[in-house]
């Protein structure tokens, strides 16, 4: 099953996010998702402008990643790479 929602907003920048959520059906409900993958524009707080974000859960692989760049610079913000079992202590993990 392919979920795909598209907006517009004229009084807002133009930006891209993905969200894409691959499940097994199959599973009990807490353990359906298994890869999450995240990608595009974000709004930053700190920065007050978007920058790009791209993260990857991956159950099945037992992978995180997690990379935020400005676009304006090439800077990265952020970028972490783990086991997803020891990404802990982030958000609602």
């Amino acid at each position: 099953v392919i979920h795909l929602e598209l907006s517009d907003n004229v009084d807002c920048p133009v930006t891209e996010w993905l969200d894409l959520k691959v499940k097994n059906e199959n599973l009990p409900s807490k353990k359906k998702l298994r890869t999450h993958i995240q990608t595009g524009q974000q709004l930053s707080t700190r920065l007050g402008r978007y920058v790009d974000k791209e993260r990857v859960l991956d159950k099945d692989n037992d992978r995180y990643m997690e990379i935020v760049t400005d676009p304006l610079t090439g800077e990265v913000l952020r970028h972490c790479e783990e086991a997803l079992s020891v990404h802990q202590g982030h958000g609602s993990a």
